[in-house]
């Protein structure tokens, strides 16, 4: 798998030269990439994986290695197979505002009160400055609170951002980053609120992006996939057996559509789309026809320019990588061994892992995405498809990014009973309904366990589960593949318990109190 150092750079350098016997090298390249990295993906029980290589305004290359489907030994991935691609979404609904930029509609400096005057947030200061672009840098200071990707699903776009109101901060405005999903969701829905004509995001972005750029088979969501003839992979996990406390290859059984939170990550799309979409962000806005513009250059600028700088991710280690990162407009940006500008995002939702990168000053950009949520060989190709482009070999990334998914999987534990613990006072007295605003009616329920002994059972909007007694007045449930707490307790002023923490539902926070209704 490894080159010598001199026919590394020969390599490199013929790239550069133009040579005739170019063609034939990339496809030796690829060739070799493929060979290696199917025994990655096999080793990381990795079932499939699309990926494609864009250099100098040609498609290398557009493809897939593996299957779609773990039950199905011939649904073969290539480059028309479609992949949900996560929270790559985020720079196609930057781009997509991008437009309305570029027709004098918006812009980036705007406050988000101008365009959606219903807008608010629990921080004042941040209610009343928040522009387009603290929004889209993650400079909000409002925390992930994931839970609402699946609790608001349903909403409108006014019952959504009510629920924003509601939402506790972890840092002031504009003094860290703090990634997160729901401002996008808010940049999304305004992007076609500026655009007007009662066009819908997900509209917007079909007409505007994806047929602009040449994404022929892109879609919004997975609720569109019923409306394409394109094969789509399904999604996969490694999820913990109960009983032999080991990770085995599991399918999820559908797509995680989360709604009004489009904007944030659900673009379903192919090799040959992905290949589409970076020859566009290659070409600083040019699509790949080299006549038609998505963007004008000085948006393109404005996307990609640096708004906040923190510390390098724990996916893009150092020494490979500088020790910090920037953030323009749903993209990172770094340096790759401390000489090619890389610009990059990536996405995660339940059942694929992706990356897209590209290398401005090097001509260069790679996409993959695999589906299987549990590993980061989506990462580890792109990375192994870059060094083979630019002359190294001297990293294994398919061992690197399995090194970091097998520290990833080290999950809190769901607590085991305690023996001789037992909570303070009879079921009964733990059901009832409980309110956070932002987060809605949680209702805990009486219930029977498997064996038919009383138990719990915990439902909020549409998320049901099960009750696990661990210990005194705290009960547990696996909740979305993560291990959930929840603490009961009264105030002082109470005789009944009244109050239920779910910190768990906001890691940042620590503390989520939903409070019982009277």
């Amino acid at each position: 798998m490894r080159l010598h150092a001199v026919s590394a750079l020969i390599v490199a350098l013929s790239f550069v030269a133009g040579q005739p016997d170019a063609d034939a090298q990339e496809k030796q390249i690829i060739a070799d990439f493929e060979h290696d990295f199917s025994a990655v993906l096999k080793r990381r029980q990795v079932p499939g994986m699309m990926y494609t290589v864009v250099r100098q305004n040609k498609t290398i290359v557009a493809s897939g290695l593996g299957v779609a489907n773990m039950n199905n030994p011939d649904s073969k991935v290539d480059g028309d197979t479609l992949f949900m691609i996560g929270s790559m979404t985020k720079s196609m609904t930057a781009a997509l505002f991008g437009t309305a930029v570029d027709e004098g509609k918006v812009k980036f400096s705007d406050r988000v009160s101008s365009v959606l005057p219903q807008f608010r947030l629990k921080d004042p200061v941040a209610s009343l400055q928040c522009r387009f672009e603290d929004a889209m840098s993650h400079r909000t200071g409002l925390p992930r609170h994931d839970m609402l990707l699946s609790l608001a699903k349903n909403d409108t776009l006014d019952t959504f951002l009510d629920r924003l109101t509601h939402l506790e901060p972890h840092t002031e405005f504009r003094s860290n980053m703090e990634y997160q999903n729901h401002m996008w969701t808010v940049a999304g829905h305004a992007a076609a609120a500026a655009i007007g004509n009662g066009v819908t995001y997900e509209e917007a972005l079909k007409t505007r992006i994806f047929d602009k750029a040449g994404m022929k088979t892109a879609l919004p969501g997975p609720k569109y996939l019923s409306q394409s003839k394109t094969k789509v992979s399904r999604g996969h996990v490694m999820e913990l057996n109960p009983d032999s406390k080991n990770y085995i290859l599991a399918q999820y059984p559908g797509y995680n559509d989360i709604g009004i939170s489009a904007p944030a990550g659900m673009v379903v799309a192919t090799a040959n789309d992905a290949a589409a979409y970076l020859r566009m962000m290659l070409g600083k806005g040019l699509a790949r026809d080299g006549k038609t513009r998505v963007l004008s250059e000085e948006t393109y600028n404005e996307i990609i320019r640096s708004r906040v700088v923190f510390p390098s991710l724990p996916v893009t280690p150092s020494p490979m990588f500088a020790a910090e990162h920037s953030y323009g407009q749903g993209w990172f940006q770094t340096v790759y061994r401390k000489k090619h500008r890389v610009i990059h995002h990536g996405g995660a939702v339940e059942g694929f892992i992706t990356m897209f990168a590209f290398f401005p000053d090097d001509d260069l950009a790679i996409a993959a995405s695999i589906n299987q949520f549990s590993e980061f060989s989506s990462y580890a190709a792109v990375y192994d498809l870059a060094d083979r482009f630019l002359g190294y070999r001297d990293v294994d990334w398919g061992e690197l990014y399995g090194k970091i998914a097998d520290a990833s999987r080290t999950e809190k534990k769901q607590p085991e009973h305690v023996e001789g613990t037992h909570p303070s006072r009879p079921l009964e007295a733990f059901a009832g309904n409980y309110e956070l605003k932002g987060y809605g009616t949680l209702r805990i329920e009486l219930a029977k366990n498997d064996k038919g002994e009383p138990t719990l059972n915990a439902r909020i909007g549409a998320i049901e589960c099960p009750l696990k007694h661990a210990q005194y007045d705290t009960f547990a449930c696996r909740l979305f593949g993560s291990n959930i707490d929840f603490t009961f307790f009264s105030t002082v002023a109470s005789k009944t318990i009244d109050k239920v923490n779910i910190g768990d539902f906001e890691p940042a926070l620590g503390e989520v109190v939903f409070s019982r209704l009277v």
